[in-house]
């Protein structure tokens, strides 16, 4: 995961800087899209677009002015840069535990509920 994250900075560091094409465009979108969790009403309203214009930048149908597409892979940039951060921070502080109390996996729950069941008839 860590190197997609990586991989997406230098293409956008690329990018901000190059001429990129409508395809270059809608590709570095979907993918920064896909790591980062976001949906087309959340770029939307970051680029005071409507989402139907935002689906037909996903779908590669059209794509911003090039004078506006380096504004968005400067905010795709920083936002791929904080959740890496927030990944790492993630990675470094390792698996949390639960000590003490009844189990919390999926199976004892359900093993849990059906005893539950079970008594109250």
């Amino acid at each position: 995961m860590r190197d997609e994250f990586l991989k997406l900075i230098e293409h956008l560091k690329a990018a901000i800087v190059g001429e990129s094409s409508k395809d270059d465009f809608r590709q570095l979108l979907l993918t920064a899209m896909l790591l980062l969790d976001l949906n087309d009403e959340e770029v939307a309203v970051r680029f005071r677009a409507s989402r139907p214009t935002v689906t037909r930048w996903r779908n590669g149908s059209n794509a911003p002015h090039a004078a506006l597409r380096p504004a968005v892979y400067e905010w795709l940039l920083a936002a791929t840069k904080g959740r890496l951060q927030r990944f790492d921070s993630l990675s470094e502080a390792g698996p949390k535990t639960r000590s003490g109390g009844r189990g919390t996996s999926p199976s004892s729950s359900y093993q849990h509920s059906a005893m539950a069941a079970k008594g109250a008839r």
